[in-house]
């Protein structure tokens, strides 16, 4: 069984040749379970951030023709694993100033801290390299760097409370003064 699990982490043929050349990273499988642990031990304190990103993510969703589900499974190892004193990636998203370059906005990193600009450029982000590599599971696999991402988004894009997160309904509670 971990043999066939191992296998299902790296791709091969065709999509690892495609890859090769933008430097895609391999970690040994204590990062991959350090990484897995983490996402576990903050989990609902993240849950509690995707609730309050929600409606970010249904507008990004729908700019980006990307599913929501895959937005919000993003956002959720980004939001465990960001690191506080990285300087080359910013907000939410955790995505670098050279993106809002290549959305034709000015190079300003205070604009990425900005949450729904950055959830906004998240889901530009993933279409822009959807549509440079003809693959949705190319462009998360690129917007991480690292083979063992997708099979994390594959598995967090399924998770049933990401799904009863992005079903809730917005309610608006009116305060007689």
């Amino acid at each position: 069984m971990a043999i066939c699990t191992a296998m299902f982490l790296i791709p091969w043929g065709a999509p690892e040749q495609h890859l090769a050349r933008y430097k895609i990273k391999t970690r040994d499988v204590g990062s991959t379970a350090t990484s897995k642990l983490v996402s576990s031990m903050f989990a609902n304190r993240t849950y509690a951030e995707l609730r309050l990103l929600r409606p970010y993510v249904l507008e990004a969703s729908i700019a980006s023709k990307i599913p929501p589900n895959v937005i919000m499974a993003i956002l959720f190892e980004e939001l465990v694993h960001r690191k506080p004193m990285d300087v080359k990636t910013h907000g939410v998203a955790q995505i670098g100033v050279g993106e809002l370059q290549k959305q034709g906005l000015p190079p300003d990193e205070s604009l990425l801290e900005n949450d729904r600009l950055s959830v906004w450029l998240l889901g530009k982000k993933l279409q822009r390299l959807q549509k440079e590599h003809r693959s949705l599971q190319f462009a998360i696999i690129m917007h991480n760097g690292y083979y063992d991402y997708l099979p994390q988004i594959q598995n967090r894009a399924k998770d049933p409370k990401i799904k009863q997160i992005l079903e809730e309904e917005t309610t608006t509670t009116v305060v007689d003064l």
